[in-house]
């Protein structure tokens, strides 16, 4: 059964007279434990439809299934709680609380979750090279540390799907590699769908399927 699954979604934006379709009828179905990248060029829809089939956004028409369940049906707090509980995002605006420090963000997750981790926050700093970091405030860091930070957040939270809309792009090589590798083991070991938008081909060679997106199009790899 596809976890997360799409029908013939669109996504359409209204400026005064005019009517602009961003994401033409799409289908797609995603499987547990898939690690899937979704490249191509600049404009053509890569990061609306990671918006759509996290929730951030509703489709004009068609339909983002997760568990076979149709999500835009949900009420706004049934989204929110989905996106809390199932659902983890690394976006290119990190959202990262200027005001907390790298530990206190993920404190923050475990607030809202009711759950507390101590030997889990270590473990995920640790491994993301960020555990040194752990007391500073988010303006102390350089960008590939604000961006790993990001990463831990979203990942603490263990979600079922984690989009990420270039994870890597503030890393240098090697932490580029180690976060990549990270997200193979977590998707065949843990189960988790891993939805990667990205630009770099370097990294295409580690994922399980990719696909295109040319001017709101979907199209699979040739």
């Amino acid at each position: 059964m596809a976890l997360i699954k799409l029908e013939d979604l669109t996504k359409s934006f209204i400026n005064g007279s005019t009517k602009t379709e961003v994401i033409h009828s799409t289908n797609l179905a995603v499987e547990a434990g898939s690690f899937l990248a979704m490249t191509g060029p600049s404009g053509s829809g890569k990061t609306t439809l990671l918006t759509l089939m996290g929730a951030l956004q509703t489709p004009t028409k068609g339909a983002v299934y997760f568990k076979d369940q149709n999500i835009g049906a949900l009420a706004e707090k049934e989204r929110s709680k989905l996106r809390l509980d199932e659902f983890g995002f690394i976006l290119q605006a990190s959202n990262l609380i200027p005001f907390l420090t790298v530990k206190e963000q993920l404190e923050l997750v475990d607030r809202l979750q009711g759950k507390k981790r101590i030997e889990e926050q270590e473990e995920l700093l640790k491994r993301l090279g960020i555990w040194e970091q752990r007391d500073h405030y988010i303006s102390e860091l350089s960008g590939g540390e604000r961006q790993r930070t990001a990463i831990a957040r979203a990942l603490y939270g263990e979600p079922k799907v984690l989009f990420a809309d270039e994870p890597t792009a503030s890393l240098d090589r090697k932490r580029a590699l180690e976060v990549i590798e990270m997200f193979v083991d977590l998707a065949h070991n843990e189960g988790m769908v891993i939805i990667m938008v990205t630009h770099d081909d370097r990294l295409l060679e580690y994922v399980d399927q990719v696909i295109y997106m040319v001017d709101g199009n979907l199209q699979p790899a040739e």
